[in-house]
């Protein structure tokens, strides 16, 4: 029998039903992403490399910093960064400040990909906003009652 006294008792109920709706919106948001891609003859971590480098205010980026951003090894960066290449979506090209280090910036025929696909994120996405946006307020308010309990207990 649980002790009542317990500080795992005494702290605000977690609200398991909004994590489990928030995953599932969000694998469903995923869910249609990928089919979205498939269809447009893009993989995730093809549309994921793209995107990345696309989102960076230089528009370029480094085969060490796409690594960490998509959490990849560095092998496995260049790899993926050579088959992106290899569709005509980026250039590598050497940093003329560091010849050790490779950029990557998504070619005119990338950046239109990037665009178009983006667009139809956006729609997918829109679906998904609702639940989203209320399970994510969910938690906050719990995260606020939580923490008023930690700052109470000794």
């Amino acid at each position: 029998m649980a002790d009542e006294n317990d500080p795992i008792h005494e702290q605000a109920p977690i609200d398991y039903r909004a994590m489990a709706e928030f995953r599932h919106a969000l694998s469903a948001y995923l869910h249609e992403s990928n089919t979205l891609l498939r269809q447009a003859g893009f993989t995730p971590q093809q549309f994921a490399c793209v995107l990345a480098i696309g989102g960076q205010a230089s528009g370029e980026m480094s085969v060490g910093a796409l690594a960490r951003e998509l959490h990849l090894t560095h092998h496995a960066a260049v790899e993926l960064s050579q088959r992106v290449e290899g569709a005509g979506l980026l250039e590598r090209f050497r940093d003329p400040g560091n010849g050790r280090q490779v950029l990557l910036r998504l070619t005119p025929h990338g950046r239109q990909e990037l665009g178009r696909l983006a667009l139809d994120h956006l729609s997918e996405l829109e679906g998904a906003r609702a639940t989203l946006i209320t399970t994510l307020n969910r938690w906050q308010d719990q995260l606020r009652v939580v923490r008023r309990q930690q700052r109470r207990s000794p």
